[in-house]
């Protein structure tokens, strides 16, 4: 990148699977399955795995389960999503593509207990076509949207905590090439300019709901820090011993505040801070390539005018998709009008914003316990597909589990 660099936060992100949603190594060991020596004498007749698709919509649902499990290896009708190495997240993946390409919402309880392509080919030939959801499209002028449901969801986060740093995230960037905080200054307020979510406020709407409210650009606070004198332990400790604030999402914008750290004469630590509601894992990248636009020598290519889209967009078209639902949440605002946050189940010493909770157990009906027992037999851990789900409510999913398993 020439003479400038921007480096990302030190450490990958691992991503490990779940013991219980790997493909089952044991498969051989449970009654009615074969071993390595071929099918067991006690097997139950039934159609040989990996039959080959059929039908048009068996041959796309192999298409799409083997394309999320990223196997080359093609996928039969009758083999079992968890024996392919299916996951929770990979069901999720699959169920999306399904809406996708063949136009049908294929719930995830409903995909997990139906983990052959044969069985999910019935549910989906028998399910109606959902109706298209709009394009996005940019929505030029507009100062008042909905809240997204992430961002619904963090602000319920807040609520519930009643703690500011509830949805505080922060970023710690290396920078190099830069013996000012010019490029940093203006890379920054560049984001905010382009960037509404980074300049919007909560406000409550028409009938009590929050919307987001879009401000006019503001320069983003930098703070600068003189940290070469010291060695880098000081340094860490220093940026350690840094106060955490929050943001008042109803008054604050910026939702940007950064401290720059001079750690050598060319070389400076950035730490920036944001709101979840505003700012997340991806945001990063684009913070990261702003900042490189603007530091001398880095060769990054410009990148001119605003995204395409905003936010707020996002959240005009999420409220289009949802609005069948509106029966639905009218019902729930009803039964859940005047209901507090269960605090009760926080020890006094914790408090509502401290995060860590307590337990509450509640029993499982006999039935339940019975067959989950019974399928615990059969498995050395539970798939997610069981572990997962509300088990007292997904009886039917446990049913059909331990029937194919028979």
């Amino acid at each position: 990148m020439g003479t400038g660099a921007v480096t990302g936060p030190h450490g990958a992100c691992s991503r490990r699977r779940h013991g219980a949603v790997t493909a089952r190594p044991h498969r051989q060991d449970r009654p009615g399955s074969a071993g390595r020596d071929g099918p067991r004498p006690d097997a139950p007749a039934g159609p040989p795995p990996g039959t080959t698709p059929g039908t048009e919509i068996e041959q796309r649902l192999a298409g799409i389960v083997a394309g999320v499990l990223g196997s080359p290896d093609p996928v039969g009708v009758h083999d079992h999503f968890l024996d392919l190495g299916g996951h929770s997240m990979a069901a999720a993946q699959a169920c999306a593509r399904i809406e996708t390409e063949l136009g049908v919402r294929v719930p995830l309880t409903a995909f997990l207990g139906r983990p052959t392509v044969a069985e999910l080919a019935e549910y989906v030939a028998a399910e109606p076509v959902a109706e298209p959801v709009g394009a996005l499209s940019r929505h030029h002028g507009r100062t008042r949207y909905p809240l997204t449901a992430a961002q619904q969801g963090m602000w319920l986060l807040r609520e519930v905590g009643q703690s500011t740093t509830a949805t505080a995230i922060a970023v710690r960037l290396r920078v190099h090439g830069i013996d000012t905080p010019d490029p940093v200054q203006r890379a920054l307020d560049r984001l905010v300019a382009e960037h509404e979510v980074l300049r919007s406020v909560i406000v409550t709407g028409a009938g009590g709901i929050q919307e987001t409210s879009v401000m006019p650009p503001k320069p983003v606070p930098v703070t600068v820090h003189d940290l070469r004198s010291m060695d880098a332990a000081g340094q860490d400790a220093y940026v350690a011993a840094l106060p955490v604030a929050g943001f008042d999402l109803t008054a604050d914008t910026p939702l940007l505040r950064a401290d720059l750290l001079w750690v050598g004469d060319a070389s400076a630590d950035l730490l920036v801070s944001s709101d979840h509601t505003a700012f997340d894992g991806w945001s990063i990248a684009v913070l990261m390539a702003e900042l490189a636009r603007h530091i001398p020598g880095t060769g990054h290519p410009a990148v001119t005018g605003a995204p395409a889209f905003q936010v707020g967009d996002v959240a005009l078209a999420e409220q289009q998709a949802l609005a069948g639902l509106e029966p639905l949440r009218a019902y729930w605002a009803d039964e859940l009008a005047g209901a507090a946050p269960p605090y009760e189940v926080l020890s006094a010493t914790d408090g509502p914003g401290r995060g860590r909770g307590g337990r509450v157990t509640l029993p499982l009906p006999e039935r339940t316990a019975a067959a989950v027992g019974e399928l615990r037999l059969m498995e050395d851990e539970l798939p997610d597909a069981i572990a997962g789900a509300e088990i007292a409510d997904n009886l039917d999913l446990i049913d059909r589990e331990l029937a194919s398993r028979k």
